[in-house]
């Protein structure tokens, strides 16, 4: 097993390798400069010439990327040409912001999401299944931020229970999580349906049954390992994107996280605050499918037979 994560680590070196080459050819190909866009559209020419010739924006394109390459190796990643900062300051200032709001979400969605699909499944075609399944390809459809501006209305303007931005206490990440929350819940949910249904169809089940085990036991004990294989790739294939910033709830409800900063780095075409927080996220990503592939073992033990056997040769 061990051999097994020795490897995946060392495969997130050519990730991200790719990751770095894709990235800082788009932004070096978009246009505008970043001298026009640190000093304005009234700053005369000859001093955004300046400085982009001081930033090395004027080099060539093989130059540059040779140079960043280079410092990447040594892990440095350069100072933000908005803040002349480096760029990890402020991605260590957003990311708990994220963080509290993703891992926030990600709990609610598990809570909600994979006890009603269970049994919604369990109860096919019964009313819990159809209400449960109706409301959550309503939720799924239903805009974000359609979301988030209901639950401002209702809980911040009209009750006053809730602060509508900010990031001062708890309560400003209640109704953040909820609205993405819901939105989560409801596919995992789905998604947790259509695993079960499938799983407590097979034989094992069916022999469990036969040999007079409980219900509760079947479903619980070991319809649901099976079931939980695709949920958990898709948990954490959303935990990734919630990570990388809720770039419309965090507008919404004002909240300095990641997904307000890769927009501003982008909008202002500061290219080392865009390649930090794209490298960052990309490093986490692997490092999240990372963890979903050892809870495949934990849950299933034939998947941890596997990597086992995979790590001897």
């Amino acid at each position: 097993m061990y051999k097994y994560v020795i490897k995946r680590l060392l495969l997130i070196i050519p990730i991200l390798l790719g990751v770095v080459l894709i990235v800082f050819t788009i932004m070096n190909v978009t246009p505008g400069d970043p001298g026009r866009q640190m000093l304005g559209m009234s700053a005369p020419q000859e001093a955004v010439d300046a400085l982009n010739e001081s930033l090395g924006y004027n080099d060539p394109f093989p130059v540059r990327l040779f140079n960043y390459l280079k410092d990447l190796v040594r892990l440095d990643f350069g100072n933000s040409y908005r803040t002349n900062q480096p760029v990890f300051d402020e991605i260590m200032v957003r990311f708990p912001v994220t963080l509290k709001l993703a891992v926030g979400t990600m709990i609610l969605t598990i809570l909600i999401g994979i006890p009603l699909g269970v049994l919604a499944a369990v109860r096919q075609y019964s009313k819990l299944d159809m209400i449960s399944t109706f409301t959550a390809l309503l939720l799924a459809a239903a805009p974000s931020f359609w979301l988030a501006l209901l639950m401002m209305l209702l809980f911040s303007l009209h009750l006053n229970w809730l602060p509508p931005s900010g990031i001062d206490s708890y309560k400003n990440y209640i109704m953040p999580v909820m609205t993405q929350a819901v939105v989560y819940a409801a596919s995992t949910l789905r998604m947790t349906r259509s695993t079960m249904l499938e799983a407590i169809r097979q034989d094992y089940v069916r022999t469990a049954r036969g040999k007079g085990a409980s219900e509760s036991r079947v479903i619980w004990g070991h319809a649901i390992k099976n079931a939980m294989l695709p949920v958990i790739t898709s948990l954490g294939m959303s935990f990734g994107s919630m990570l990388g910033g809720t770039i419309v709830i965090e507008q919404v409800f004002g909240m300095a996280g990641l997904g307000s900063l890769v927009i501003t780095a982008i909008t202002t075409k500061d290219i080392p605050q865009t390649m930090a927080v794209t490298i960052f996220l990309a490093a986490l990503f692997c490092v999240i499918m990372l963890v979903v592939d050892l809870l495949y073992a934990f849950i299933d033990p034939r998947v941890k037979a596997r990597y086992t056997q995979g790590g001897k040769h």
